[in-house]
């Protein structure tokens, strides 16, 4: 074995340790924190890693986590950018939504309405779930999605980063689902 299929099959093995670590204790608050981190940092810019990481079950430990602390806003940040790492995949995107991640996204909106970072990472999970996807798209907006990304563009209308996935969650929302273009309608008033 050459040193970059080592290497491949030790962030396999590494993928199925953090799953595993997630699973096997649920109720340790640093272990799903430091677990949901661990799936962005192994995920990274490498598909197959991704695909290897949901495989696993990362994105089953993934929404567990999110119901098991709805409020935590530690975890909840750190679920939404693994959430956002891995649906990049449209594959895994659509098994996320079938595990119910457009429900905790929204969840994690409302329990965290002044916490700009869970306010990012959840805009920015919309944006890479709803990718192109009518089905997810129109999702989002039936559970609330529209009206959570309105409120977060007011509460925090000097933060840029924050501001830059909120757009991008509109623009992808909105786009071609005239559904969702008039649930943003009213919410837009004033803004």
């Amino acid at each position: 074995i050459d040193d970059s299929l080592a290497a491949i099959l030790a962030a396999y093995d590494a993928c199925q340790a953090v799953v595993t670590a997630m699973t096997s204790f649920p109720m340790h608050k640093s272990t799903q924190e430091q677990a949901a981190a661990a799936i962005v940092n192994l995920g990274g810019n490498n598909r197959e890693l991704k695909r290897a990481l949901a495989t696993a079950g990362a994105t089953r430990a993934i929404m567990e986590s999110m119901r098991l602390w709805p409020t935590d806003p530690d975890v909840l940040k750190q679920c939404c950018w693994a959430i956002l790492t891995l649906a990049v995949d449209d594959e895994i995107a659509r098994r996320l939504f079938s595990e119910g991640s457009c429900e905790a996204v929204v969840a994690a909106m409302r329990a965290c309405p002044t916490d700009r970072l869970v306010l990012t990472k959840a805009c920015a999970a919309i944006v890479n779930l709803s990718g192109g996807n009518q089905t997810i798209k129109t999702s989002f907006g039936t559970m609330g999605a529209c009206d959570e990304v309105i409120r977060a563009m007011r509460a925090f209308p000097r933060d840029g980063p924050l501001q830059k996935q909120v757009c991008w969650a509109m623009k992808n929302l909105a786009g071609a689902n005239d559904l969702n273009r008039k649930r943003f309608a009213p919410g837009l008033d004033g803004v």
